[in-house]
């Protein structure tokens, strides 16, 4: 699997090669897992029977800032960073540019043993710093040899304020930025929406969580992965959200040239790409039936083929 995960940008839709081999590898009971801070990896690397995600694959992470990470890495041991540590020795120290931090923060790659923070608060604290001048940013950076979990962006700033010399039409302006970083005007939590679209933007697909996971579903009995390894016999219910489908006009049966539906959905076990939507059915449930959306599916396992599933009702989740 390693092999391949490192060579699927050699292929015409890279996204959709990541996407199925990490399916395929969750089918095998093999785990891939996001970068972490004490997990940089500049290319799917494989630890303890599970695979890490590789930086050069993280969509907008190029070349060159991944080396200029593994240099960091090969200098010293990060994963004891906190966030401060991560703003000032990896992002400012390293250069390295918007669009690569960004999708780092987004994928949880600067979380850690000593780094919990929301990636929204950090993504919200990065706009932050960046509004900081580049001699703000150093004094900031140079304040201490080691910055600790109480730390903050908002905390250095009141520091750098009585340490530097700072005209007084700019010290309006940072403490305009001290003043959102202590009252953002929204909630800073992340959530499972947010985590699961950040994931499968940067990484083809969403490896923390499904956005089935957002909803209490009790009510569903079974997984993409049970039903795909032919586990699951009888009626089921599977909460899931829609990969794709594919539309059919039948040639046979009481009325030809009716639409029908085969879909592929998947949930946090993984992806099950034999989903059949009869007719009838598809008839009724056609405006739910949209690819993205996160449905609950009743229905039958096939007698014929026991890895199917014949979908009976849709629900909207």
């Amino acid at each position: 699997y390693v092999s391949n995960l490192n060579h699927s940008d050699r292929k015409p839709d890279s996204q959709k090669e990541l996407k199925e081999l990490i399916v395929d590898a969750k089918f095998s009971d093999i785990e891939v897992y996001p970068p972490r801070l004490g997990h940089l990896y500049t290319e799917f690397t494989p630890k303890n029977g599970s695979i890490y995600f590789g930086l050069n694959h993280i969509k907008h992470v190029g070349k060159n800032e991944c080396k200029k990470i593994e240099d960091l890495c090969n200098e010293t041991d990060l994963s004891d960073y906190c966030w401060m540590d991560v703003l000032t020795k990896i992002i400012y120290k390293a250069k390295l540019n918007k669009r690569s931090v960004i999708a780092l923060i987004s994928v949880g790659a600067f979380n850690g043993n000593k780094n919990k923070l929301d990636r929204q608060r950090m993504l919200y604290e990065y706009d932050s710093w960046r509004d900081l001048t580049s001699r703000e940013q150093e004094c900031i950076a140079t304040m201490k040899d080691e910055f600790s979990e109480e730390d903050t962006l908002s905390s250095c700033i009141s520091q750098m304020i009585n340490v530097m010399k700072i005209n007084s039409r700019r010290i309006t302006t940072v403490l305009d930025i001290k003043n959102v970083l202590d009252n953002p005007p929204y909630e800073l939590k992340d959530n499972i929406p947010f985590l699961a679209q950040n994931e499968t933007q940067y990484l083809s697909y969403s490896l923390t969580c499904s956005k089935t996971d957002a909803f209490d579903i009790n009510f569903s009995s079974s997984l993409c992965r049970e039903i795909a390894k032919g586990t699951i016999t009888g009626k089921t219910r599977l909460a899931a959200q829609i990969s794709t489908i594919r539309l059919y006009k039948t040639k046979r049966g009481k009325n030809p040239g009716q639409l029908m539906a085969f879909v592929t959905a998947e949930d946090s076990s993984g992806e099950l790409d034999s989903i059949t939507v009869f007719p009838e059915c598809y008839d009724k449930h056609k405006d739910v039936l949209v690819e993205g959306n996160t449905v609950l599916m009743t229905g039958e396992i096939s007698k014929r083929e026991n890895t199917s599933l014949i979908v009976d009702t849709v629900s909207q989740l």
